[in-house]
């Protein structure tokens, strides 16, 4: 480094013995980590486990390297951790028998991501449907299935399972596209690995549902989504009509919708008694409402005014959408926070909560 003098510059020293035009060679640039080139392919034989690898040997295999790839007009989602699966195993099929059938472990894949709506995320986003209809085409197909359609069965099944199970393991969206600023580490897996054992044990349902949060914070939001769910199956809850302020001692047909809507969202338990009890707005009632308030954020009045009115009769099948437990999975970590719920105008759908709690429905009353 130049030796700063007043406000000039030193020359560095030069070496009597040195060459004062010879140039100077370049410091050696550290080395940079790449990972391992892919195993070469099968050679080409009359086996047809031997074809169906080269099949998908051909499509996961390339230089350069593949960014995407679509197969059957579907975008693999979890391209690297799938060119891993199959690199690890020699491009051999993983969810093919010997007879080259779908395997039972395709139904325990197909029937773990035809339960994603319980986890809050849509098994629609997990090509259930087409997979299903692949498998019946198969069947009919039998033997004169191609070696090129197995191949791409393969390749969407494996897809589909990592794909969930990052999505169980960490959430659909990570924390940083909404925060750049969050710091809290994501749950990792190296999920090509985590395939491989399950398919070698035949645990493919078991290895996804242990992908999930084991946190009771998780279980608590799960409950309460499913909770949500049944209502909605069952038409909902009523609407509360407008009307003046409902306090202590108010009565009618609003004050009887009302007791059932706080019924259907655990606000409210056990029935009322005595004459024209269920249309009277009475100190039961007023703690009911105090707790719906308390859960959504609001004034604790323990009356409906106008701002609790507007949030009771927020339809059950928007709080069924957003509510997405891995993608909440590094708040519930956190012993002390509390875990809140938005409704979909507030936040897109699938997106990270904000800390500041607009609908806590997993804090006790």
């Amino acid at each position: 480094i130049p030796a700063e003098t007043g406000n000039k510059l030193e020359a560095p020293a030069v070496a009597k013995d040195a060459n004062p035009t010879e140039e100077v060679p370049p410091p050696q640039l550290a080395e940079i980590a790449v990972a391992p080139p892919l195993p070469p392919c099968p050679q080409s034989g009359s086996g047809i486990e031997n074809r169906i690898a080269l099949q998908i040997c051909q499509r996961v295999r390339a230089e350069p390297p593949l960014t995407n790839m679509t197969v059957q007009g579907h975008v693999l989602r979890a391209l690297e951790p799938t060119i891993q699966f199959y690199a690890q195993r020699s491009y051999q099929a993983g969810w093919l028998n010997a007879e080259k059938h779908p395997s039972p472990e395709v139904e325990a894949l197909l029937k773990a991501v035809g339960e994603a709506d319980q986890e809050g995320l849509h098994s629609a986003d997990y090509q259930s449907a087409d997979l299903h209809k692949q498998i019946k085409a198969l069947q009919r197909e039998g033997e004169v299935a191609s070696d090129s359609a197995l191949a791409e069965f393969d390749l969407l099944l494996t897809d589909t399972y990592l794909n969930y199970g990052s999505h169980l393991l960490a959430g659909r969206l990570s924390p940083r596209k909404i925060d750049p600023e969050w710091t809290i580490k994501s749950r990792t897996r190296d999920l090509a690995v985590t395939l491989q054992e399950a398919l070698n044990s035949n645990t493919v349902g078991e290895s996804l549902r242990m992908l999930k949060p084991q946190s009771k914070g998780y279980i608590r939001l799960c409950e309460a989504l499913h909770s949500y769910q049944g209502v909605a199956a069952k038409g909902g809850w009523p609407s509360v009509a407008a009307g003046p302020n409902l306090t202590l001692g108010s009565q009618g047909r609003r004050v009887q919708d009302l007791r059932i809507r706080l019924q259907d969202s655990g606000d409210m338990s056990g029935s009322a008694s005595g004459k024209n009890a269920l249309v009277l707005f009475d100190k039961s009632v007023a703690n009911a409402v105090l707790r719906f308030q308390k859960r959504h954020g609001l004034v604790e009045s323990g009356v409906v005014n106008a701002a609790t009115l507007a949030a009771l009769n927020v339809p059950v099948s928007k709080l069924t959408v957003p509510i997405v437990p891995p993608i909440l999975l590094p708040m519930l970590l956190l012993p002390m926070v509390i875990v809140p719920a938005v409704t979909v105008d507030m936040w897109p759908r699938r997106s990270i909560v904000p800390m500041r709690p607009k609908r806590c429905i997993t804090c006790s009353a």
